[in-house]
């Protein structure tokens, strides 16, 4: 840095008797030239520091991000959004309960269609007409998020269930939930304990005489 200091002394004693601007132009150019290299020269033991500081690498980034959320698995039910029809949906009627299902284009949440369940006739008990899909798997340890959305064209009460197919129909899990006019989502969770098979998942509607709609269904491993 002294001998910096002694050839800008110099150069500028030089600049202090040169005349013509052009000469003058020169010599600054030459000064703030040796300037800049002496002040880099200078600070070459912290450049890296520097440089690191201000450009770090992408891989720094991680400390300062949060946890990723968990990869959820598959849907394990089929045709949720009910975009290609109803099916593998279906409507299990008991009497004197009467609906119908079918799929509606004018409302929906997600796509352009959702399922639409019509009780024509109501009945004392809820599961006369099921809006159900049946054959599914439950492996135990595992938790599972049921999600869907749903409204109806009055306030009422709709149960819903995961159950077995066949005698004695144990309900694994099940819940009550009203619905309002307007679209709305429910979500549940639900651990199994044990391998299940043959299980469905129902919609029990025949409560009201009412129209239903229901959109958007998943159940998935956690």
């Amino acid at each position: 840095m002294a001998r910096a200091k002694q050839s800008t002394i110099s150069v500028l004693r030089h600049f202090s008797f040169a005349q013509n601007s052009n000469v003058k132009l020169a010599v600054l150019t030459s000064v703030l030239s040796l300037v800049l290299f002496f002040t880099v020269a200078s600070l070459s033991p912290f450049k890296n520091m520097l440089l690191s500081s201000l450009f770090p690498k992408q891989a720094s980034y991680a400390s300062i991000t949060s946890t990723p959320a968990p990869t959820t698995g598959l849907n394990l039910l089929k045709n949720g959004s009910f975009e290609e029809g109803v099916a593998p949906w279906f409507l299990n009627v008991t009497p004197p309960a009467a609906g119908s299902l079918l799929s509606a284009t004018n409302t929906a949440i997600d796509g352009r269609s959702s399922a639409t369940v019509n009780i024509n006739s109501n009945a004392s008990q809820s599961w006369y007409v099921q809006f159900r899909q049946d054959n599914l798997s439950l492996l135990a340890g595992k938790s599972y998020t049921l999600t869907f959305w749903a409204k109806a064209d009055k306030r009422l009460k709709i149960d819903y269930a995961l159950q077995q197919m066949e005698s004695p129909y144990t309900v694994y899990f099940g819940k009550s939930i009203n619905l309002s006019t307007k679209w709305q989502k429910y979500s549940y969770f639900y651990n199994a304990t044990a391998n299940l098979s043959n299980v469905f998942l129902g919609f029990n509607l025949a409560s009201t005489k009412a129209s239903i709609w229901i959109d958007n269904v998943s159940l998935v491993s956690n």
